[in-house]
């Protein structure tokens, strides 16, 4: 059996709202959704981050695909980004507590009203 043995933990960043979303990105950083809509892209060799105010509510789960993530949110909102570009965006009825990529880079998603959504990606020219 091969396995790791976890030897130690650091703080890496501090923020001063509670955070509710995680999610590691190919580019070596973290992306990390608060309670009140933000989404900090932070750098974990040094700790720095950048924020980006996503949504209008807290942000309840993110997800990675190539240089696309995605992110879905209480205001009922499943968006669609490229870096700091918002690509598009799709409404529910109620809060968004899931949105993921399948292997075939089809964006998912699913809420509070109970149905499980999904939207087909295209690569965009940057």
């Amino acid at each position: 059996m091969v396995g790791r043995l976890v030897i130690g933990e650091k703080t890496v960043c501090r923020f001063d709202r509670p955070l509710r979303a995680l999610v590691a990105a190919p580019d070596g950083r973290v992306l990390v959704g608060d309670a009140h809509g933000q989404v900090h892209r932070v750098e974990l060799t040094h700790g720095r981050s950048t924020a980006l105010n996503a949504h209008d509510a807290a942000v309840t789960s993110l997800a990675v695909h190539h240089d696309l993530w995605a992110s879905a949110s209480e205001d009922g909102k499943a968006r669609l980004w490229r870096g700091t570009r918002l690509l598009r965006e799709w409404r529910s009825s109620d809060f968004l507590t899931s949105v993921a990529f399948t292997a075939r880079g089809e964006l998912i998603w699913a809420g509070y009203d109970g149905l499980v959504r999904s939207a087909r990606t295209l690569s965009i020219a940057a």
